[in-house]
């Protein structure tokens, strides 16, 4: 038996719903802060949940717009980039979630509890679980839909597949291109409902 294909990913929702998602958190409260900018980073930047939640401070540079993930699957580190809303979301959560968070100055983990500890990875599963409800279209929302969303929604804006494989720290081009696999039929769904002859 060869090697077996990748699964395609179900589920991913499109750009608008994934938008709408991503303004649930409630910005009047310090976990919805957090929670935003947890949201945000997970889509902008297509990490996985423990990418996440490994970042420290000095991981992220919001100047340039980049994260640092030190120890992605395999143990390989990357540098991605880092989307404006996202950037926007992490310095509101800096200035004023976290410092309410923080218990201990010492520490370094970015994404703090309310106890002031690092998010663990039920942590992460809980934000998501706590926001996807409130939609049909969202209930099966994880963090790695979130990362497929990054992809394919890049795709879909004509991104290099190359670049798509750089930012999700694959090693091989064949996992990255199962979103080729997706894309096809997302484009014959949409020439089917707005083509005057289809």
């Amino acid at each position: 038996l060869g090697p077996q294909r990748p699964k395609l990913p179900k589920d991913i929702p499109d750009e608008k719903t994934t938008t709408a998602f991503l303004n649930r958190p409630d910005l009047g409260r310090p976990d919805g802060v957090r929670d935003r900018a947890v949201l945000e980073l997970l889509y902008s930047s297509g990490l996985r949940n423990k990418e996440l939640r490994d970042l420290c401070l000095g991981d992220v540079d919001l100047r340039n717009k980049l994260v640092r993930v030190r120890r992605g699957k395999g143990g390989k580190g990357r540098i991605v980039p880092l989307g404006i809303k996202a950037t926007q979301a992490i310095q509101r959560y800096l200035e004023t979630s976290r410092p309410r968070h923080l218990k201990i100055q010492e520490e370094s983990h970015l994404f703090l509890t309310e106890r002031g500890d690092p998010l663990k990875e039920f942590n992460v599963r809980w934000i998501i679980i706590h926001y996807r409800h409130t939609s049909e279209k969202t209930r099966k929302m994880t963090a790695h839909t979130l990362r497929h969303a990054c992809a394919l929604h890049m795709l879909r804006g004509g991104a290099p597949i190359e670049a798509i494989q750089e930012l999700l720290g694959h090693r091989r081009l064949s996992t990255t291109q199962i979103y080729t696999r997706l894309y096809p039929k997302d484009l014959k769904d949409t020439h089917q409902k707005y083509h005057p002859r289809r």
